[in-house]
């Protein structure tokens, strides 16, 4: 064949390619106009890639003054919102050592949660701000935290939620005594009383322990030489105030042998998976002159750290004078810190899940096992995303400050840490920023993104993506999209690039084809994939697994289509007129030259090869033709390709185009036009609907036109006609 000579060839800048859990820019391109959402912008997360979406309302919490103990101050709420909303449910919330006072406001009189007060009513809401005052008062010293949750309880979705908090210590009046101040430090605080509340029936037999140190008889000892065991156990409590016992964290046993001797750990392990924990050390001395036991967001595989890399800890009160056992009761810690612990508890749901054979969370260690760390604090609004960095310690989860409500969401940032293990710290060059369950954006997102999403509702067992406020999507959507409506929480659009299809896609597969996750584990140690097309028709054959007819029906449910083509499409081998990878396709370039290979400006879709049309900056025609003949016995029939494009051209005018064509006969019909002005920096599915030519043999023609001046690439690949 003659290489086309193409000396302008070189990569077009379009957007970062940050190296996050996301990646690219938004299209909106499809096969006809889609009507659009209104744009929310009241509330938009501090980072792009944070899990959830820009919201239309909007809560902010405001205290007149910081009150001291004793002292009752004024405690405004005010709500904005940028569409009209019926019914908006409004929840305040405060630690149990402020006391709530709702008289005169559209709140209900508080009523405890766990350690909470919660306050909730329902109001209606337009684009006018309302605004309430209640009252609280400082009942006890210490950190506390105010909360307010907003949401349309008629249409509950992440983009009708918003929170909003304020962050205090409160202190007295008193000479020498801590001021009351705006902000909480509550890394390490003294725990309280906790609630027995037995987990062990809930336990599965099946789940793995954590590796764990310590432990003991429980040998009363009375003199120096012999053992004495400290027991007792850690819970805490959801967002709804369920006590749940803390498991497989860290416990040490603190203690010294006289007043003026120094403190040291006697004894350390783990909580068992009720909470509970048994320390025994040898006593130094015939009596120990105090001890207590430390529990810390911490163990050798995960841990949970403030924004300044430091774990929390709760300590329980000193026992003094021990010379026997002693059981110091259940500890919880304090309201401030219950989302720590919440996070750190969650994080073993992954762990069980996990499916290594090692005690390290994958088969690629076996000892000294990397480590997954969880960022949280309270007030944070920086979260809800994977850093994935050049190896674990570089690497981190960060959680908004209500993020940790949602178990779900914890797994889910926690399942892409795991594929980042998987992949042995490689990650797919894919920008997910903006990116939305139900919308399409790229396929390398759709891929990291879906995994999570399938990994959060497998582990959780409901097959569901759950928002913090209680908010929730079912991965199981199998409806196709409605080019006549917008793209929404009940209208997602379809194929590989949508990370709910591929989330569908992949629990399906685990629970109808694959008999579980565990090949899919296995198969990701081994290939590094970037696209959920990779995974299933590279990857899954090569590792021996189903991709028959029946499988690929099973993903089709999920509207991606990899049912075979009436089409010749493959780009990979062959030749038609001298071109490598075009069996079946008709071509003329004016340039003359090769437009379908494989260069190191983009990467293909999936395979090697791929169709470039375009790119000279020069006046230039390109075509590529096939003839197909669509069944008359089948329902619909349709067009569909994968593509990206990249300009030089900054005006918002179609200079440079590629069409879509279908001829009839004598009849050329245009089925969709792209330009210049869409271009993007990653892969985009497209489809049209040919049910209108079931019966007929039509020709599937693409036609790029590139002006004289100012380059635009048109990347082509996986063009496919199907039938149903």
């Amino acid at each position: 064949m003659i290489p086309k000579f193409r000396p302008r060839r070189w990569a077009v800048a379009i957007g970062a390619a940050a190296v996050l859990i996301s990646g690219g820019l938004a299209s909106t391109a499809a096969a006809v106009p889609q009507a659009t959402s209104p744009k929310c912008t009241l509330t938009v997360p501090s980072s792009p890639r944070s899990e959830t979406p820009s919201s239309c309302v909007a809560v902010d919490v405001k205290l007149d003054k910081l009150p001291v103990k004793g002292e009752t101050v004024a405690l405004r709420v005010s709500l904005r919102s940028q569409v009209h909303v019926a019914h908006a449910r409004l929840t305040v919330r405060v630690p149990d050592t402020l006391q709530l006072i709702t008289e005169g406001s559209p709140l209900s009189a508080p009523k405890q949660v766990g350690p909470w007060l919660d306050a909730k009513g329902v109001v209606a809401l337009d684009t006018n701000k309302r605004t309430f005052t209640l009252h609280v008062r400082a009942t006890a010293e210490g950190p506390a935290q105010i909360e307010a949750n907003l949401t349309d309880a008629d249409s509950p979705s992440p983009e009708r939620e918003a929170h909003g908090s304020v962050l205090l210590t409160v202190g007295t009046n008193k000479p020498g005594e801590e001021v009351s101040r705006s902000g909480v430090d509550i890394t390490s605080l003294p725990g309280r009383s906790g609630e027995r509340r037995s987990t062990a029936a809930s336990v599965s037999k099946k789940f793995a322990k954590v590796p764990r140190t310590g432990g003991g008889t429980g040998v009363v000892a009375q003199v120096a030489g012999q053992q004495v065991c400290v027991s007792g156990g850690f819970n805490f409590t959801n967002q709804a105030g369920t006590w749940l016992g803390g498991r497989n964290l860290t416990v040490k046993l603190w203690g010294k042998t006289t007043a003026n001797a120094a403190q040291q750990v006697y004894a350390s392990g783990l909580t068992d998976n009720s909470g509970a924990y048994n320390l025994c050390f040898t006593l130094p001395v015939d009596s120990m002159y105090l001890l207590f036991v430390e529990f810390r967001s911490e163990s050798a595989l995960w841990q949970v750290t403030n924004g300044s890399g430091s774990v929390y800890s709760t300590t329980t009160p000193a026992v003094y004078n021990v010379t026997t056992n002693r059981n110091l009761g259940w500890t919880a810690p304090t309201a401030a810190q219950m989302r720590a612990w919440h996070t750190f508890d969650t994080l073993n749901l992954t762990w069980w899940w996990r499916g290594s054979n090692t005690s390290c969370w994958t088969s690629h260690e076996t000892s000294n096992c990397s480590k997954i760390t969880a960022q949280w604090w309270a007030g944070n609004a920086d979260g809800g995303y994977y850093f994935p960095g050049a190896n674990a310690a570089a690497s981190y989860i960060r959680l908004r400050d209500n993020d940790p409500d949602s178990e779900h969401l914890v797994v889910h940032e926690s399942a892409h840490a795991l594929m980042h293990h998987l992949y042995t710290w490689w990650w797919p060059n894919a920008n997910c920023a903006g990116h939305l369950i139900w919308g399409a954006l790229n396929t390398s997102c759709a891929w990291t993104e879906g995994f999570a999403n399938a990994a959060a509702g497998n582990v959780k067992g409901d097959n569901q993506f759950v928002w913090p406020s209680g908010s929730s999507v079912n991965m199981m959507n199998s409806t196709w999209f409605d080019s006549g409506q917008p793209v929404s929480i009940t209208n997602w659009q379809n194929g590989d690039a949508v990370e709910g299809r591929v989330a569908g896609s992949l629990i399906d597969l685990w629970n109808q084809v694959d008999g579980g996750k565990a090949s899919t584990i296995n198969l990701l140690l081994n290939h590094r994939e970037s696209s959920f097309g990779g995974y299933f028709k590279n990857d899954r054959p090569s590792a021996g697994l189903d991709t028959s007819n029946n499988t690929r029906n099973w993903v089709y449910w999920h509207t991606i289509d990899y049912r075979a083509s009436l089409l010749n499409s493959s780009f990979e081998a062959n030749t038609s007129g001298g071109q490598t990878g075009t069996a079946g396709w008709n071509w003329t370039a004016t340039m003359g030259g090769s437009f379908v290979g494989n260069w190191s400006t983009y990467p293909a879709n999936t395979g090697s090869n791929y169709a470039w049309f375009g790119g000279y900056g020069a006046t230039e025609t390109e075509t590529m033709s096939q003839q197909v003949t669509i069944p008359s016995n089948v329902n619909q029939a349709w067009l569909g390709y994968y593509s990206r494009i990249g300009t030089l051209e900054t005006d918002q005018v179609a200079y440079d185009t590629l069409k879509v064509q279908v001829v009839d006969g004598t009849t050329t019909t245009t089925l969709g036009t792209l330009s210049n002005v869409n271009a993007n920096s990653s892969y985009v599915y497209r489809s049209y609907d040919l049910s209108a030519y079931r019966g007929h043999t039509v020709t599937i023609k693409l036609l790029c036109n590139e002006d004289a001046s100012l380059r635009t690439d048109f990347i082509v690949d996986d063009v496919t006609v199907n039938t149903a």
